[in-house]
């Protein structure tokens, strides 16, 4: 067998998530493979794409809905931020691409529903991290999520996202 081959019995139960990075720990805007999406109970993915618009009204509850999930993680207290994560992932940095992921996936979808001031929050929270990517890897540690001024920024910029969008 070559050196690329596929044995047999191998099969490819997961699709590989593959996300642009805001910066820091892993890079400056590379692709990379972060992890296998996982599936839901009913065996289908996790993550919807950005171009998700089959039926909008079915989803747009549940997109949302995470939504504010994804921000009201972004607005919580650090340690419940580190806790919330799992250990094997860069923590500050699937903060942001968890809210950049369902901020593209809402514009994309509802921009026309949307006030200009849920708009605006929005934007202003993503510039906000947008900024830190382009500015030092240093804020994209543990121990900038917990103590940086910059992160506690970032989670008062989200306190106004959830006002807007409630």
């Amino acid at each position: 067998m070559g050196e690329h081959s596929s044995t047999p019995n191998d099969e490819i139960n997961f699709i590989l998530c593959v996300r642009r990075l805001r910066g820091g720990a892993q890079g400056k805007g590379n692709g990379y493979i972060q992890r296998a999406t996982p599936k839901d109970d009913d065996g289908v993915l996790a993550r919807w794409d950005t171009r998700l618009s089959l039926d909008k009204t079915d989803n747009k509850e549940a997109i949302f809905e995470r939504l504010k999930h994804s921000v009201q993680l972004v607005a919580s207290a650090p340690e419940m931020q580190l806790q919330l994560l799992p250990p094997y992932v860069c923590k500050a940095d699937e903060l942001a691409l968890e809210f950049d992921h369902w901020r593209e996936v809402t514009l994309h979808n509802y921009r026309k529903e949307l006030s200009v001031g849920q708009i605006s929050a929005m934007i202003a929270l993503d510039e906000k991290l947008d900024w830190l990517s382009k500015t030092a890897g240093e804020y994209w540690t543990d121990k900038a999520v917990r103590e940086s001024p910059e992160w506690q920024n970032v989670r008062r910029l989200a306190t106004l996202v959830l006002r807007a969008v409630n």
